[in-house]
């Protein structure tokens, strides 16, 4: 029955994962010898990400940054109106591209959760933030024809790896009993 359990640990610990390594093409392109500008954008939930920039023949890249807004919309309160909006700000955040290898650009983006903060000091009544992400830029410099591809894919939080750990460990400890159980454990060396 253990081993069952511990399997069983294991399996969901592999599934709770997310595909680390799985990487979602954003934007591809080719270009000739010269001057290229590539721009646009994509719609990310909250969690941590790699963009990956990749160049067939060498690229120079000038500038390059993915964009992060964090949205804030500021509520206030008047005893003959209610609540209501009074203001708001957008700030962009940019993550340049930094060279990672020959043709290889990176660069990490964290996405915030949305979230509310209750003000209460008489008028001001609330903020609520969000992040919206992304846009993407960039500009580069090619000798020769080549093509390039942006893509984005997770990257994975400690606890996630740490609990693919423990059921990988789980999984070894229920196999090392039923070895043990079968009389097939090692046995010590004799002196």
């Amino acid at each position: 029955m253990r081993p069952i359990a511990a399997a069983l640990c294991a399996m969901l610990a592999l599934l709770w994962v997310p595909a680390a390594a799985a990487t979602t093409i954003i934007n591809t392109g080719s270009y000739d010898s010269g001057f290229g500008y590539v721009f646009g954008s994509t719609g990310l939930a909250p969690g941590k990400y790699r963009f990956t920039l990749d160049f067939t023949s060498p690229a120079a890249v000038d500038f390059g940054y993915v964009e992060k807004t964090t949205v804030t919309n500021i509520f206030c309160n008047d005893p003959d109106l209610g609540v209501f909006y009074c203001g708001g700000n957008d700030v962009p955040t940019l993550y340049d591209f930094t060279p990672n290898g020959a043709g290889h650009y990176q660069t990490i983006v964290t996405v915030g959760r949305p979230r509310t903060i209750p003000v209460h000091d008489g008028f001001t009544d609330r903020y609520e933030e969000f992040e919206t992400c992304c846009s993407y830029n960039f500009d580069f410099e090619a000798d020769k024809r080549g093509s390039y591809t942006l893509s984005v894919g997770n990257v994975p939080e400690p606890s996630i790896w740490a609990l693919m750990v423990l059921g990988l460990g789980a999984a070894g400890h229920a196999m090392r009993r039923r070895r043990a159980a079968d009389g097939l454990a090692p046995q010590p060396a004799l002196g």
